[in-house]
Formats: C-alpha cells, sequence, structure tokens
C-alpha cells in the first residue's frame, strides 16, 4: 500500500526524467524515388522486375507454334520462285504463310543427313497448333513420341487438305533423318521418306520403302 509521501514525489521523478530526454518527434517518411532521382527505392518493385527479366511468374507465356500443309506441291528438288532443295520449300512455306497473313516465319520441316527436322527450330517445348487453334501436340518431343492429337491436314488459310494428299519430310518415325532424301533435296530421281497428313501415326514416315522423287508431294510447315 502506497504512503502519501510515496504519491506525492512521483510527479517530480517523471519531471527529472523527461528533463533529460531529448525533444519526441513523429519519425520522417522514408523517401521513394519517382523514377530516376535519389532517395530510396521500393524493393518490392524491384524484385517483380527482376522476376520478369528471368522468366518468372510475371513472364508472358510463349504462344503456340502453327504447322499448316502447304497447296504447293514438288517433286524432289523442292523448287519454287527460283530456289530449291530446303530454301525452296522455306520459301513456298513463307509465301503461303504471308498470303494468310499468319504474321510469323516457317520452316519446311524437312530432314537431310546430319541435320534432322526438329533441329531446325528453336524453343522445341512450344505447344503446336493449326492455324484454326486445334491442338496437334505439347511440343516437338511429344509430336514425335505420340504422334499429333488431331492430324496436320490444314492450310496456312485453315482449309482442309485433301484425305490422298501426301508430304515430303525425309525424316523417320523417330524426328530423324532418313536414309532417303532425294539426294539432299536436289534430284528428282531417287527417293524420298513421305508422310501421311490426314493420319495420325503415319504423318512423318508413312512406308517402309520410300518413294520416286519424282511425284509431287506437298511439305509441312511450322513457325519458327
Amino acid at each position: 500500500m502506497y504512503t502519501g509521501t510515496m504519491v506525492r514525489a512521483l510527479p517530480l521523478v517523471l519531471i527529472a526524467l523527461c528533463a533529460s530526454c531529448d525533444t519526441f518527434s513523429s519519425p520522417s517518411p522514408a523517401v521513394v524515388a519517382d523514377g530516376g532521382g535519389d532517395g530510396a527505392t521500393d524493393a518490392g518493385t524491384d524484385a517483380d522486375a527482376s522476376l520478369s527479366a528471368e522468366g518468372g511468374t510475371d513472364a508472358a507465356p510463349l504462344l503456340p507454334r502453327r504447322v499448316f500443309v502447304t497447296v504447293a506441291v514438288f517433286d524432289g528438288r523442292l523448287m519454287y520462285a527460283g530456289k530449291s532443295g530446303i530454301e525452296g520449300a522455306d520459301a513456298a512455306c513463307n509465301a503461303e504463310a504471308d498470303d494468310a497473313r499468319l504474321g510469323a516465319r516457317f520452316k519446311a520441316w524437312l530432314s537431310v543427313p546430319g541435320a534432322k527436322a526438329p533441329g531446325r527450330f528453336t524453343v522445341p517445348a512450344r505447344d503446336i497448333e493449326l492455324p484454326g487453334g486445334e491442338h496437334v501436340a505439347k511440343g516437338f518431343s511429344d509430336l514425335v513420341n505420340m504422334g499429333p492429337r488431331t492430324p496436320i491436314a490444314q492450310t496456312a488459310k485453315k482449309a482442309p487438305v485433301a484425305a490422298t494428299a501426301s508430304v515430303y519430310t525425309g525424316t523417320d518415325v523417330t524426328g530423324d533423318a532418313s536414309a532417303n532424301h532425294c539426294d539432299n533435296w536436289t534430284s528428282p530421281t531417287g527417293l524420298g521418306t513421305y508422310g501421311l497428313p490426314s493420319t495420325k501415326d503415319l504423318w512423318t514416315d508413312a512406308a517402309p520403302a520410300a518413294v520416286a522423287c519424282t511425284v509431287l508431294r506437298q511439305v509441312y510447315c511450322f513457325e519458327e
């Protein structure tokens, strides 16, 4: 129980203690830079920017890679607009893509010894779809291992190709270059491996024995 003397002494003690303290004031707010000036920056904003730059959660997802079949047909030389071989097939792919206003560059699905078709493209894990939006595969590995979920039987303008259509590929069922490629796509003689766009299992290699390179066939065009 406090005595009267102790109660009267408390105000005097508090006054003495406060006399030795600095003047109290509210802390100053941190200065945040306004986009280029001096001062502290928002650490959270910097972290978000770093995530985006490194492909974090804010990074934009990759758009699907489109694929179509040319309207143009070729013998084993793949001649188009004064070009031949794989270069000629690529030229046909891009001419038809431009005509359909697809807004991207395309390459033909063609292999030669030492250079298989999937290796012609960057970012192989991109989803693959037809120009009409139909899902084909989750990437080249999925396409080769499982085949297309939807047959690759559509032109750049989303028109269906004939059920009897066939395409030169020079590519076997494993995605590797076959032994038949119309002499590196330079000759109408010899043999060439081909696929059937209307099928899911014979899309890139349709027959145990390749066919003559004199036969006119189309090619697959994949977006770069």
